[in-house]
């Protein structure tokens, strides 16, 4: 089964990681495992809380949160590489389907590095501003047609 799960973990370009509630881990896609420098099936049963530098308490008491709803909890890690450099992350999680594969109080994390989110976000709105010219540049162009056939 762990074959297909890391498939469908790694359509996904965030950093995922599948987490029982104490905080060792079932799964991760290929991402969050080269984040580490290792490979998904080299994190198995390893802690999360060996890969944070968030402080442990603080990352419990988001944890507890996220395995108490199957609405994603937004919130924020910063784990530590191998190397120990700090990757500051948003994070959304939720508990999976209670009677699931993985059992009712295991967690999916969803993370993306900081800068990464601000990248995305300026990208977005540089999107939107190039849509609104669009848009506005079509409207002068029919009110333009329309006074020439009025005419």
């Amino acid at each position: 089964m762990l074959p297909e799960i890391l498939a469908t973990l790694d359509a996904f370009p965030e950093l995922l990681v599948i987490i029982e509630s104490g905080g060792s881990i079932v799964a991760a896609n290929h991402r969050f495992a080269r984040t580490f420098e290792g490979s998904p099936e080299s994190l198995i049963g390893r802690s999360l809380f060996d890969l944070l530098e968030t402080d442990p308490e603080c990352a419990r008491e988001y944890l507890r949160r996220c395995a108490g709803t199957m609405q994603p909890m937004p919130g924020a890690l910063v784990f530590r590489r191998l190397n120990g450099a700090p990757l500051e992350c948003q994070c959304s999680g939720a508990a999976l389907r209670p009677g699931g594969e993985f059992g009712p109080r295991t967690i999916l994390l969803r993370s993306r590095p900081k800068n990464e989110a601000v990248v995305s976000f300026v990208a977005l709105n540089q999107k939107i501003a190039d849509l609104s010219r669009e848009v506005r540049g079509r409207r002068r162009a029919e009110d333009g047609l329309r006074e020439l056939n009025d005419s």
